[in-house]
């Protein structure tokens, strides 16, 4: 894990000091309204596929189609979810990173680096008198995903999922930093044994 390489203080050291850094960005808006307002396009064209009239329900919930932000909420969520959402993809972009669609996945994009993100509502199972099997039940509590191997999520819960917005801008941006630095790394490492394997190879040749 790429936070086990690097010892926890001073991952905490960089999440505080770059933080702060967001925080007084004036680029930044944290502020997320209750309507959407000159909304990103990509939410945009969310927002249009998952309020559109016969849209498919999966057990309470309603989906992103291909191509779009990878979100599942309830129709009662949407408009919150969506807000969240775009104050979330406008921060990142003021930040001068991107946002990137494929293979029916979402990721921040952090220089060379991708990020999985995803919007999701927890469900519940629960089982009506006489049924014989139980069902998923959206719940109304958002979270917010990120990450494939080192993963993290944020939840409603005393804090809701808009006041945390700023915690998660920063573990994403982190995450961008460390991962580009292992990449780095470990090309470095490579460039050094495709070196050391050609310089072998020389000494083959010349012995020959």
């Amino acid at each position: 894990m790429l936070i086990e390489k690097i010892d926890r203080e001073g991952f905490q050291q960089r999440l505080v000091l770059l933080q702060k850094e967001i925080e007084n960005d004036p680029k930044v808006n944290l502020k997320i309204p209750e309507r959407l307002i000159a909304a990103d396009p990509m939410i945009v064209e969310l927002h249009n596929s998952l309020t559109e009239p016969g849209h498919y329900v999966n057990e309470g919930l309603v989906s992103k189609r291909t191509g779009q932000l990878d979100v599942a909420v309830s129709p009662a969520n949407v408009s919150r979810a969506l807000c969240f959402l775009d104050t979330l993809v406008k921060a990142w972009k003021a930040r001068g990173h991107g946002i990137a669609l494929r293979n029916d996945e979402s990721y921040a994009t952090y220089q060379k680096e991708e990020i999985l993100i995803k919007v999701r509502e927890k469900s519940k199972r629960v089982q009506g008198k006489g049924d014989s099997y139980s069902r998923k039940q959206p719940t109304g509590l958002l979270y917010f995903k990120a990450g494939f191997f080192q993963q993290r999520e944020w939840i409603d819960g005393k804090l809701r999922l808009e006041e945390q917005l700023l915690k998660i801008l920063t573990w994403l941006e982190v995450m961008g930093q460390l991962e580009g630095e292992e990449r780095v790394a470990r090309e470095r490492r490579n460039a050094i044994k495709q070196q050391e394997a050609v310089s072998v190879q020389v000494l083959v040749q010349a012995k020959k």
